[in-house]
């Protein structure tokens, strides 16, 4: 028997381009080495014959062995026209697609046989456009880097046209044909002493065995200044509402590091942008001397009076700080966000999304206070979980339902929160649960999970769990696999990007299971009853052995 197991890598999928190679990856699990044919073909109605022609675009042929997985590659044309194609891989024992009838498409007798659709494109190229600045100022110098790749990230070594022009169109510099170290090309262009400010353009064009493609980018030149000195707003991420005031401080020094004397004017706001007409949401302000810093407090019922506050709330604070030598004016900025109660509680995004019957299965929640600081002295979780079933019942239709349906609660847990706050949840899923609403209560502060249960035809799951955390090259990483019935053999495969690495089975017949065992007493009398004590794992199935040794001395 010939069993061939192939996959599309990650660069190939569905879709290719002219000039490139369509590839279709392998692995055999046979000790005989398998050929494999392949090509792509198209489909054309013949009018004059009434039916459709399957002509052929490409072929490959491979030979491989076990445990050697490899590529097949398809080139397609540079010339080939873009539209929809198909592809098809067989064993040397298999047929092509005859070219006859388009009902001949679905008879295939050979069980190892696999094709598909396939899109083919022109060759897109993305052109990238580099400068070692954002911002320019006169009478400097612009340095540019542009190169462009292909699909599969290889470079572009063709010819380059090059254009930089000024805000009013005028083409200020222009190189034809250039190209550079392996399809790099640098440029550079130096500015005057008045140029036009505003937003320059480099504009580059390349041209390719199929197609032109172009791009642009902008620059600015502008006489630019640095700021004198920095503003800053210091205030807590997050306020209670019974909170009487919001408190914080405004720093202002020079850029060399000594304080700024002047006035600041601050202004509290809601977090909302222009108005219809365009105006600024309303705002209260309050001004105070500063000499490099200065505290303030803002009492809340001046806020409420320009901003609702309720739990989630966001308001921004806004320092305006004037000089006192020169009048010149910069501001700074800080967000403070109301809450009800200072703790939180997430349910981690590394809690999976489902469940399987019969498996473990563990929930992860993390505690913290609202700013992510970890909460002081030894606190609690609880656990509350609702289990939902179905039970399907003969005739349900005379019932007028499709099934019946319910719900039941599972044991309240208390859990102990460590130092860091995350908490591991491992729940017992009743075999007969579809769905799982889970709730981790913290302080009174609530967060809630619906858990489904995964779908299997079969009603049988498999589950692998890496036993090694921060595994690095050259390590072995260790699998634990859990099945909900037996399994005698176990086939594994191992890819990255697209490309199989190893694949092959392994024996899960005597595998270990652990096992403890305890005797009530080292020695017994005759006729006496001793106590085992048994220890396994779940859904593990133990025989036990008892040899009795009979002293005759």
């Amino acid at each position: 028997m010939c069993t061939v197991q192939w996959h599309l890598p990650a660069d190939s999928a569905t879709e290719s381009y002219t000039g490139f190679n369509f590839t279709l990856g392998y692995e055999s699990f046979v000790d005989r080495p398998v050929e494999l044919h392949a090509r792509i073909y198209e489909m054309v109605y013949d009018g004059a014959a009434g039916r459709y022609a399957y002509p052929t675009v490409v072929t490959a042929t491979g030979s491989f062995v076990k445990g050697q997985p490899g590529l097949l590659d398809l080139p397609l044309p540079s010339n080939l026209r873009q539209g929809n194609y198909y592809w098809e891989m067989g064993c040397n024992d298999c047929d092509f697609l005859p070219s006859t009838n388009y009902n001949d498409y679905v008879v295939h007798t050979t069980k190892y046989y696999v094709s598909g659709g396939l899109n083919v494109a022109y060759d897109v190229t993305t052109i990238l456009v580099q400068t070692d600045k954002a911002i320019y100022k006169p009478g400097q110098l612009v340095h540019y880097r542009v190169f462009a790749v292909y699909p599969d990230l290889r470079m572009y070594t063709g010819k380059f046209q090059i254009e930089v022009s000024d805000p009013n169109g005028n083409k200020i510099q222009r190189l034809s044909e250039v190209s550079g170290t392996q399809g790099v090309v640098e440029g550079s262009l130096g500015l005057a002493d008045k140029p036009l400010f505003g937003d320059w353009t480099i504009s580059v064009q390349i041209q390719t065995t199929t197609r032109s493609d172009s791009y642009s980018k902008k620059f600015s030149v502008q006489e630019y200044t640095l700021p004198r000195f920095e503003v800053n707003v210091d205030v807590p991420s997050y306020v209670l509402l019974t909170d009487e005031d919001v408190k914080g401080s405004v720093k202002a020094t020079y850029t060399f590091g000594q304080p700024v004397k002047g006035m600041v004017e601050l202004h509290v706001s809601s977090m909302a942008g222009l108005d219809y007409c365009g105006k600024e949401p309303p705002f209260m302000q309050i001004a105070f001397d500063i000499d490099g810093e200065a505290k303030f407090s803002v009492p809340r019922v001046d806020i409420s009076r320009v901003v609702s506050t309720y739990d989630g709330s966001q308001i921004k604070i806004t320092a305006i700080v004037k000089e006192t030598l020169t009048d010149v004016k910069l501001q700074g900025s800080a967000v403070v966000t109301y809450r009800s109660t200072p703790y939180k509680v997430t349910i981690l995004d590394n809690t999976p999304g489902v469940f399987k019957p019969g498996l473990p299965f563990s929930l992860f929640a993390k505690a913290s206070m609202q700013d992510d600081s970890p909460v002081a002295g030894s606190t609690t979780m609880t656990i509350f979980t609702t289990a939902h079933y179905n039970i399907p019942a003969d005739n349900s239709f005379l019932y007028g339902v499709s099934q019946f349906t319910g719900t039941y609660p599972l044991p309240v847990r208390t859990i102990d929160v460590p130092p860091s706050g995350v908490v591991k949840i491992d729940i017992d899923i009743p075999s007969n649960a579809t769905s799982l609403d889970i709730t981790v209560d913290f302080k009174g502060v609530k967060a809630s999970k619906n858990i489904n249960k995964m779908f299997s035809i079969s009603n049988n799951y498999l589950q692998l769990t890496l036993l090694d955390n921060n595994l690095k090259s050259g390590q072995t990483a260790r699998i634990q696999a859990k099945a909900t019935e037996p399994v005698y053999r176990l086939w594994y495969q191992v890819s990255s990007r697209g490309i199989v690495y190893e694949a092959t089975s392994v024996d899960a017949k005597g595998q270990h299971v652990l096992v403890t065992l305890e005797l009530s007493s080292n020695k017994s009398e005759p006729h006496t009853a001793l106590d085992v004590y048994l220890t396994a794992d779940p859904d593990s199935m133990v025989y036990l052995l008892a040899v009795a040794r009979v002293s005759t001395q």
